[in-house]
């Protein structure tokens, strides 16, 4: 068994992208509306028409299901029978570790704490995620666990 989760995935929304389609018809009127009456535009009123149509294009994008985070960087968590992989967010930095580096596990109040036979401990905060995630996770890793003779301990 194996999970491989984006933790960055978003759901598509119809409402999303006519928000964004209406925020992008405002700045392009806005826009035309200035540029008739005073033929030119303020670096105020250019800022607050980059503002809204900015805003309409990235909820367009959001409301297709991509997130906009993806551009900056990934988040996801990855455990198959070789190793546990959690990247939490975009700024986060990878943590890993091998089942076969792995001496226990501890189950603590919402918590997996992976403990290393040289002691390192890495903790999935399992209150992070949603419940069917957590529902895997759980089945996941008590498998796999099980597998190689790691005792969880509660």
């Amino acid at each position: 068994m194996e999970i491989h989760q984006d933790l960055l995935r978003i759901e598509k929304s119809n409402f999303r992208i006519i928000l964004g389609v209406l925020s992008l018809i405002l700045a392009i009127t806005f826009f035309m509306i200035e540029m008739i009456d005073n033929g030119s535009m303020s670096t105020f009123y250019f800022i607050y028409f980059l503002f809204f149509f900015l805003n309409g294009i990235v909820n367009i994008i959001e409301g297709k299901g991509i997130s906009s985070s993806k551009f900056f960087g990934k988040a996801y968590i990855l455990i198959n029978k070789e190793k546990v992989l959690i990247k939490k967010s975009i700024l986060n930095k990878e943590k890993s570790v091998y089942w076969n580096e792995i001496e226990s596990i501890r189950l603590a109040s919402n918590n997996f704490v992976f403990e290393t036979f040289n002691k390192e401990l890495l903790t999935i905060k399992l209150s992070e995620f949603n419940y069917s995630l957590i529902q895997k996770i759980k089945e996941t890793v008590g498998n796999i666990a099980k597998e190689n003779n790691i005792e969880i301990y509660k």
